[in-house]
């Protein structure tokens, strides 16, 4: 009954993340949601096949060797490779060969793995190698979880060093947690267990029950945190890193007229010197190549200058790297400014004309609540 019960509930779990991950999806169109998505789906199916074995039971010497065991591994890596594909995507908006590599690695060492044993299984009953052989197949699962762990973990806290605010630094701490409880806790647990369950002497009904309710209550905790951290988030530019260090809009006489620093701590360099000498250099590239348009961005060491032109100003963005979601930003933002401020634009600089822009950068950069 408990162990049913634990199904039921980490099933339900995961079905409300999904919901709420396909209607952020639905709202924002950001493929890192989408790989997102893929994992939670991933994680259902290894459910479904617990609940099957809950109400029905498991016939099997093995649990390697069952083939809803079998099928239960295979979606349970690809649970945590999409997860570790979703990181790498959070981060750079982009998958990593590597990342790739150590995915497909691991999970085609288990397939391999899984398959010698189901071919020696009916030869042998119990040798030293196939012995062997049967915990370094055990061992593949924990060793990728792990590793998925500590590669995301590591990633969050980089990201932390670009969180806009309290509550989004306390956002991707919630994220490392949840990566903690669906796959360290649940790793280092099932170790544990299948080191101390032979001295244990318990009946099978109980083994079912002491190997399952813990993992499920670690697998629906985890799948909380990442729907309070991220699935239940309306701020758009929290459900990708987006590492932006400050805006500013230069009116043609290269004179700033407003800035924004999303880190929240001031730089030692004057805005005045850094729109003067950018207006200097899209003045000069302009002239002698015969750009009319002007510069588009710019690569420094470390740091990439967005820049969007209009008729009477500028907005340049300074981040660490260039998004599809950062360009719609910048248009966006641009286009509202351009609408609401143009025509209080002139050589002269009076930055009171311009109170109340940090809302349309808010909306724009997606920092703001929506619906």
């Amino acid at each position: 009954m408990y162990l049913i019960l634990g199904r039921l509930l980490s099933t339900f779990v995961n079905l409300g993340l999904l919901f709420t991950l396909v209607h952020r999806w639905q709202k924002t169109r950001i493929k890192a949601i989408l790989l997102l998505v893929v994992t939670t789906i991933n994680r259902g199916i290894v459910e479904l096949f617990k609940m099957n074995n809950a109400l029905f039971g498991v016939d099997s010497v093995s649990p390697l060797i069952d083939s809803s065991a079998i099928l239960m591994g295979v979606f349970g890596f690809s649970s945590a490779g999409m997860f570790l594909l979703f990181i790498d995507y959070f981060e750079n908006e982009q998958i990593s060969t590597n990342r790739v590599a150590l995915f497909i690695g691991s999970i085609c060492s288990y397939i391999v793995g899984v398959m010698i044993l189901t071919l020696l299984s009916p030869s042998v009953i119990v040798t030293d190698t196939f012995e062997f052989l049967n915990m370094l197949v055990f061992l593949i699962p924990p060793f990728f979880l792990v590793s998925v762990t500590i590669i995301g973990c590591h990633v969050l806290q980089n990201c932390k060093s670009y969180a806009y605010d309290n509550k989004h630094r306390q956002q991707l701490t919630l994220m490392q947690l949840s990566l903690m409880c669906f796959f360290l806790f649940t790793s280092i647990y099932i170790i544990a267990y299948n080191l101390v369950a032979p001295y244990l002497g318990l009946a099978p009904d109980q083994v079912q029950l002491y190997l399952a309710i813990p993992q499920d209550i670690s697998i629906s905790v985890g799948a909380v945190l990442l729907w309070l951290a991220y699935a239940r988030s309306s701020r758009v530019a929290f459900l990708q890193s987006q590492r932006m260090h400050k805006l500013i809009v230069v009116n043609y006489a290269g004179l700033p007229i407003f800035s924004y620093n999303f880190l929240g701590v001031e730089h030692s360099i004057d805005d005045t010197l850094i729109s003067g000498g950018i207006t200097a250099v899209s003045s000069l590239f302009g002239e002698s190549l015969g750009v009319s348009s002007g510069i588009e961005s710019i690569s420094l060491e470390g740091i990439e200058m967005m820049m969007e032109n209009y008729d009477k100003f500028a907005v340049i963005l300074f981040t660490e790297r260039i998004s599809g979601f950062l360009k719609k930003a910048i248009i966006e933002f641009g286009s509202n400014f351009d609408t609401k401020y143009s025509h209080l634009i002139d050589d002269g600089v009076d930055v009171s004309s311009f109170t109340g822009t940090e809302i349309l950068v808010e909306q724009a950069f997606g920092l703001e609540e929506s619906n």
